[in-house]
């Protein structure tokens, strides 16, 4: 049965996009955070039209976090400001945003599947179609959206939203991140008994390089979704579209333009693409994104923008998941938390080889890669995702 907050949804959503509305089902399961509901419009020039509801549940109610509140508003603010450059082209199109009820109304795609269905059970072909159409929609949202932080702040503040979610203050948050994961790495050099950083001033010089780029990314400060996993890209007939915006924000391009290769690393849904087809995918992303941002053709530029990406996404390893892999090779998703940290090393190790940077770090990587791959008897790397085939592996 339907609770009451299901039940009820239809007056706001009918007050918000001035129409009436029924409700068809619900999409969400009950007791989660948001309650997502199809509804069809039953007035005006949209009758008969389907659209989705989403609504955070208790928006108002003292004991929801401030984090819960901030997910819905950076959702609000990238569909909003999305919706305004291309409706309908990046993201389902938003019909409105109501924070007195935590609520959004997009336009629905249907039954179209997600990025999961081809890259666990579909053939080769489509796996590649449907990545190829996922860094495509990447590079055209980033190339969309670049030189745009005046229109990010504005839409912020028209939602109401909190002043944390302005450019400024959300770049800044990327160095307290990368303190951090140097935190997570000292903890683990220290449970796996190895000694401490030599050189560590030489180490905190690439850190502190690292945090340049991701806190003043210039040309490069995009929105991004900053959690692009499989099952927010839905594969259209008319190409792919990204859903779930929660974490999304302003940021450096290549926070996002280097899941394939990293690979997914917020991810349930986590395996690894074929190399040479990785590095086809980099080069397609790469072309699309010169079409909004010309500096992403400078070689010297790109190549240590993806060296110090990449570095970042390391040291969010060691903060997030590296602290349990020592005691137990936990499951998340469909891959373990060991195969996902030795994976997350070698894409590290091979950029920083092939751009020549973060030696220091680099260093540190092989050490750590060496005295995993020693004590965890029977782990390797992520696999390669199933729809590529069998015969598939990096």
């Amino acid at each position: 049965m339907l609770d009451d907050r299901r039940m009820n949804i239809s007056e706001p959503v009918a007050l918000l996009i001035g129409r009436s509305v029924e409700l068809v089902d619900t999409l969400s399961e009950d007791g989660r955070r948001n309650s997502v509901v199809r509804l069809r419009v039953t007035s005006g020039a949209e009758d008969g039209r389907t659209v989705i509801a989403k609504q955070t549940a208790g928006f108002h109610d003292a004991e929801t976090s401030d984090e819960v509140r901030l997910r819905f508003f950076r959702e609000a603010a990238a569909a909003t400001l999305l919706t305004e450059l291309a409706p309908g082209e990046h993201t389902p199109r938003c019909w409105g945003v109501d924070p007195r009820n935590g609520l959004m109304i997009f336009d629905d795609l249907g039954t179209a599947a997600t990025l999961v269905q081809p890259l666990l059970e579909g053939s080769p072909g489509a796996a590649r179609s449907a990545m190829i159409s996922f860094v495509q929609r990447l590079a055209s949202i980033h190339a969309a959206t670049a030189r745009r932080s005046a229109d990010w702040d504005r839409t912020v503040t028209a939602l109401g939203a909190p002043a944390a979610l302005l450019t400024e203050r959300v770049l800044a948050r990327y160095g307290h991140a990368v303190d951090a994961g140097l935190g997570g790495l000292d903890r683990l050099l220290a449970d796996l008994d190895l000694p401490p950083v030599q050189d560590r001033l030489e180490l905190l010089v690439e850190l502190e390089s690292v945090k340049q780029t991701l806190t003043r990314p210039g040309p490069f400060t995009v929105l991004v979704h900053n959690d692009p996993c499989p099952d927010n890209v839905v594969i259209t007939s008319s190409g792919a579209r990204l859903l779930d915006f929660e974490f999304g924000r302003p940021g450096h391009a290549l926070i996002d333009g280097l899941y394939p290769q990293l690979p997914f690393p917020s991810c349930w849904c986590c395996n690894a693409v074929p190399d040479d087809f990785g590095a086809e995918l980099a080069q397609l992303y790469r072309n699309g994104l010169e079409d909004g941002i010309p500096e992403a053709a400078d070689d010297d530029l790109y190549a240590e923008a993806t060296a110090h990406v990449t570095a970042y996404w390391l040291l969010m390893s060691f903060e997030w998941i590296a602290e349990d892999v020592l005691t137990q090779s936990r499951t998340w998703g469909i891959a373990s938390t060991r195969s996902r940290v030795l994976s997350r090393l070698d894409s590290f190790i091979r950029v920083a080889d092939a751009t020549d940077r973060l030696p220091r770090l680099a260093g540190l990587a092989r050490q750590l890669r060496a005295v995993s791959a020693d004590r965890w008897t029977g782990v390797d790397p992520l696999p390669v995702y199933p729809g590529f085939g069998v015969a598939a592996s990096n």
